[in-house]
């Protein structure tokens, strides 16, 4: 896509419509919100309602809008501590500034007015259209309905040397759950983390910054051979899994049969459980499986084990995670009546996830130079098994590192703050 192609997309998409981070894990998309001027603003007992149409209006508890009322959080994040002071009993009056798009309140006792900017509302309107609307707008598409199955790609030098690159890349791997960035220099080892910088500190795990997927004599990992790998997920067995994955063609023979990479949406496949076998769905929302990595025999001795349910959902019963790793299941542990429904459930699982002709699963070989990136919150990965072909000195070479999901959301919702501040009417804390 053209540099200005895509400018004048996310110009689009940002100032058309005013963009706010989905509250749950990353593999949700933004949500879009339409700009709204209040109709009518009326004090009520306890807070403010707001009416947005006449069959749309919020409330706001006194209390809340005290306590988040704009001076009072500094730019720092923080609350400042008279946030936490005790509100006045009653709102004096209210009223909306169409000039400066906010709504100002008298408190009762209080000589200074607070002013909330329309925006401010707008984005944390908790009435029950809106959070249905929200979730709505969570949701993501399966990338066989978005693209035909076509995985995003983006350039080496659009990522590294612009921000708006940065964006959209980003962007891909929020909307689609991952993305190809072509040209990847190959001269020398160590590209992929400078990649992933362009996001976040690179994360260290037991397998080091960076690590290499080829052939080795003594593997500490079964990547490191030439058999195939079924659909998983790395690392299910850490208490906060890595959120991304980068993977780096640093060299793909021709003389290699097979090694083709396989990626599932494990999050879609979760939601088809939910539609054909609800029972089982709830079965692997409850029941923990045992996830672990026991590996005395290697240079630095691994014992880690972690005990949580196939399928992750929040409070709205969004499915926001699916840690999936059979090759590092061990012995379920939990009461004698849940086994069998818990494998019932596991086999049904593993058949959505295996399946062609869901829709869930793509496979394609990847080129030197190439670099793969993923949510590994949702997108489950793996590859054929491969074998040179005419001369034993063929090789399979990919290069991998990590980003935890703390790095991308933040940098994703900072990219995405900066673009919509450059929009009318833009809420930004201050100082007091």
């Amino acid at each position: 896509m053209k540099t200005v192609t895509f400018t004048r997309a996310m110009q689009t998409r940002i100032y058309r419509l005013p963009l706010t981070a989905a509250p749950r894990s990353f593999c949700s998309v933004p949500v879009r919100m339409q700009p709204r001027r209040p109709q009518q603003v009326l004090v009520k007992e306890n807070g403010l309602q707001v009416a947005w149409s006449p069959s749309h209006s919020s409330f706001f508890h006194r209390e809340w809008l005290h306590r988040n009322r704009p001076g009072a959080i500094s730019s720092s994040g923080q609350n400042m501590q008279e946030s936490r002071s005790e509100a006045p009993e009653r709102i004096r009056s209210a009223a909306f500034n169409g000039e400066r798009m906010t709504v100002e309140v008298v408190w009762e006792g209080e000589a200074v007015a607070s002013e909330y900017p329309v925006k401010m509302l707008q984005e944390q309107d908790c009435s029950s259209g809106a959070l249905k609307e929200r979730s709505m707008q969570r949701k993501s598409t399966p990338l066989m309905e978005r693209n035909g199955g076509t995985v995003p790609r983006i350039s080496y030098d659009r990522v590294m040397t612009s921000e708006d690159g940065v964006f959209e890349w980003m962007d891909h791997i929020m909307q689609d759950g991952l993305c190809i960035v072509q040209d990847t220099p190959c001269h020398e080892e160590g590209e992929v983390t400078k990649l992933a910088r362009r996001i976040g500190n690179v994360m260290d795990t037991i397998y080091g910054e960076i690590w290499d997927v080829r052939l080795e004599h003594d593997p500490i990992n079964i990547a490191y051979t030439s058999l195939g790998l079924d659909l998983h997920q790395d690392l299910a067995y850490y208490e906060s899994p890595p959120g991304l994955q980068l993977l780096h063609c640093m060299r793909f023979d021709d003389g290699i049969l097979g090694g083709d990479s396989t990626f599932a949406d494990a999050i879609q496949a979760a939601e088809l459980l939910r539609k054909s076998d609800k029972e089982a769905f709830d079965t692997l929302v409850r029941v923990p499986a045992t996830f672990q990595k026991i590996h005395y025999a290697r240079a630095s001795p691994v014992h880690l084990k972690y005990q949580r349910p196939h399928i992750v959902l929040n409070h709205d019963e969004e499915v926001v995670a699916v840690f999936w790793a059979p090759a590092f299941e061990g012995p379920l542990q939990v009461p004698e009546g849940q086994v069998q429904r818990y494998f019932d459930a596991y086999k049904k699982f593993a058949h959505l996830v295996e399946d062609e002709a869901n829709g869930l699963k793509i496979s394609f070989r990847l080129k030197q130079g190439e670099t793969v990136v993923f949510n590994n919150r949702r997108m489950l990965h793996g590859r054929t098994s491969f074998k040179p072909s005419g001369t034993e000195s063929a090789t399979r070479h990919l290069q991998g590192c990590y980003l935890s999901i703390e790095s991308f959301v933040s940098r994703y919702n900072c990219l995405l703050h900066e673009r919509s501040c450059r929009s009318e009417n833009a809420y930004v804390p201050r100082d007091v």
